[in-house]
């Protein structure tokens, strides 16, 4: 632990990497601070989830990957978030499936450098209903949101590529620097505007390092047509770095036969 902190400042809490994988239900609930922390990578590949948190619900420092599960989550804080703001391939959110039921104070799924939607079913209530301090890419979920201030946030830009997003009330729905809509299925009800392109605000803590229109791998997650047709993407269907191609979990959120990743102790 670290001298003069807090530590540990979570119900389930590690100092490493920690992975949650099987078929029963985990009940957390935190009287001080969050439910489900790990201060490096905090990946989940099966099972049922019940959390309550005074202050975030599942909180993984250098990453947060879901491959599956089912999500029950009040949070006071934070749903869902991932923090770490010196590395540009971490502090990332990736989502490839799962049912999340996320009722949140602050946003539903908070991420540092990208917020990933690439699969599952996710019905949500909160301030900015999902918010990245830089990029933001919307790829297969099923999203059902209600938010007090902006539905989809992300300062320097916003791709969807496919996906089913119904948002039913918002200030503004998709909001970025730069918004690209590609495909997907999109209805937006806002007291505001439902799609807003405006200049990033970048002043609380992101240096210029991590301000670079790219994902974590390098990739690129949305492009503007040629020849003034539609938006394409070149690689947007491309996960943060160790992804597996076709919209599969990062190499490190599980193993292809179900078993929890070599970096959680378990072969």
């Amino acid at each position: 632990m670290e001298d003069d902190s807090d530590e540990p400042y979570a119900t389930l809490f590690s100092l490493c990497d920690l992975t949650l994988n099987g078929s029963g239900t985990l009940n957390v609930t935190s009287a001080y601070r969050h439910a489900v922390c790990s201060k490096d990578d905090l990946v989940v590949v099966s099972g049922t989830y019940n959390i309550s948190a005074v202050e975030d619900g599942l909180r993984g420092h250098d990453s947060v990957k879901v491959r599956d599960g089912v999500f029950t989550i009040q949070a006071d804080g934070d749903g869902i978030k991932s923090n770490k703001d010196d590395d540009p391939a971490k502090g990332f959110v990736s989502i490839d499936g799962g049912a999340f039921d996320i009722q949140a104070g602050d946003d539903a799924v908070q991420g540092k450098t990208l917020v990933r939607l690439a699969g599952g079913s996710m019905v949500v209530a909160n301030d900015d209903a999902f918010h990245s301090d830089l990029e933001m890419h919307l790829m297969g979920a099923s999203i059902e949101a209600s938010a007090g201030d902006d539905a989809f946030h992300a300062e320097t830009k916003l791709t969807v590529d496919g996906g089913t997003v119904n948002v039913t009330s918002c200030n503004e729905g998709y909001e970025a620097e730069k918004v690209y809509v590609n495909g997907g299925d999109t209805h937006i009800v806002a007291s505001d505007d439902g799609v807003n392109a405006s200049a990033a605000d970048l002043s609380d803590d992101a240096d210029a390092d991590t301000v670079s229109s790219t994902l974590p791998n390098g990739s690129t997650p949305g492009a503007l047509g040629k020849g003034g047709g539609a938006a394409t993407s070149d690689a947007g269907g491309q996960a943060p770095a160790g992804a597996r191609q076709g919209g599969q979990a990062p190499d490190s959120a599980a193993q292809q036969d179900g078993r929890a990743p070599g970096a959680a102790g378990v072969q």
